[in-house]
């Protein structure tokens, strides 16, 4: 078996010099192996994560629920109080309602032909 089937790598999503890590994982042990020497040090985005926290939560609200993707969407936003930069962040409404509706389709239960 080659090195590269044998072990997983893992980098940083930030390119710059504090985020280039790269770690190795074993795919068979699923255990550290080794990494480049690089120390990953850099503070996390309070606002990424709470921009990820509520579209998760919409996420979950369009398979749960059979209301409209919109009225969904501008409630998740309005509960979360967001600040003016937080607003700008956030996708619009018509960014991500497409996906949205291809996400509760695919969790649908197709209709016989018969």
């Amino acid at each position: 078996m080659s090195m590269a089937k044998e072990k997983a790598g893992w980098r940083c999503t930030r390119r710059n010099e504090n985020g280039n890590v790269v770690i190795h994982i074993s795919k068979q042990t699923e255990q550290f192996s080794h990494w480049n020497g690089i120390f990953h040090c850099h503070p996390y985005d309070a606002r990424k994560t709470r921009k990820r926290d509520i579209l998760n939560k919409i996420k979950h609200r369009v398979l749960d629920e059979y209301t409209s993707i919109e009225i969904i969407i501008e409630e998740e936003y309005r509960k979360a109080n967001l600040s003016v930069e937080e607003k700008r962040m956030m996708p619009l409404l018509t960014q991500i309602e497409s996906g949205l509706h291809k996400l509760r389709r695919k969790s649908l239960p197709s209709i016989s032909q018969n």
